[in-house]
């Protein structure tokens, strides 16, 4: 990989959620529009690499993109096990495109298709509304393994915030263990610029996946919000006194001739 791709691909991976296409727009003014392709390269291994959602139309749907469900015979295309359908995808407008119907090769078995049922309550009850895609991808080369994905945004640029929390798990049904990742990224805009990424390594083991998957997410959930309390009600307080030294306010009026320094400041030194 050349050096200017690799600077692309950094800037590309840090771009925050829902924000692509701007990010997108702004490196071909500072780069050329004749690297429009190798942007769009950078956008599509990092949607594939991360877990993205995209749109069906002909489904009206969200469906997922990621390396667990790329077609291995046209790496063009991903399946959706659940949806019976194979597409391309548009990377830079998170759609599918060449959408194939009815792929009947690729559908879950039932035990595969309970899983993602029971999924997809859980995802219904501790996510919002419509903003949460799950992913249950069979693995042919590893019989035991199944790859779960959950992808969540909330994208709201009109109030200056984007976010998204990103889980992606490997379950091995045999040995019962589950392991992966989250990721958490926030971006709030209003008057400033601030950026917030966290995340969590995932190994517990046990014969329902389902409950493990809730637990280790609730528990991150909490983690979270006990670091945003402790950030906001005593790391942001300890960068100023908010009394001077003897605890009390400032009487600003005519008596800030009682302190020593309105005193001094009268007086002239």
């Amino acid at each position: 990989m050349s050096e200017f791709k690799e600077i692309i691909n950094e800037i590309i991976n840090d771009a925050p959620p829902g924000e692509t296409q701007e990010v997108y727009a702004d490196l071909l003014k500072i780069t050329s529009e004749a690297n429009a392709d190798t942007v769009l390269e950078c956008i599509e291994s990092r949607n594939v690499k991360t877990v993205t959602r995209v749109f069906i139309p002909e489904l009206d749907q969200f469906s997922l993109v990621s390396e667990f469900n790329a077609d291995k015979d046209e790496r063009a295309k991903f399946w959706d096990p659940v949806a019976m359908c194979r597409f391309a995808v548009d990377h830079l407008h998170l759609k599918a495109v060449d959408v194939e119907l009815d792929v009947q090769e690729k559908a879950l078995n039932d035990a595969q298709g309970k899983l993602y049922e029971d999924l997809k309550k859980y995802v219904t009850g501790a996510y919002p509304n419509d903003v949460a895609t799950v992913g249950v991808f069979p693995q042919e080369e590893e019989e035991d393994v199944i790859r779960i994905c959950i992808v969540a945004e909330k994208l709201n640029p009109a109030n200056y915030w984007n976010g998204s929390w990103k889980s992606k798990y490997h379950y091995n049904v045999k040995e019962e263990t589950l392991e992966g990742e989250i990721n958490v990224y926030v971006h709030y805009f209003e008057d400033g610029n601030v950026n917030f990424q966290s995340g969590k390594e995932v190994k517990l083991q046990g014969s329902d996946v389902v409950q493990l998957i809730k637990e280790v997410e609730t528990q991150f959930e909490n983690e979270l919000m006990t670091s945003f309390t402790d950030l906001n009600e005593k790391q942001f307080k300890n960068l100023r006194r908010r009394l001077p030294i003897t605890r009390s306010k400032v009487n600003w009026g005519k008596a800030i001739g009682n302190y020593r320094l309105g005193r001094d400041a009268a007086q002239g030194l």
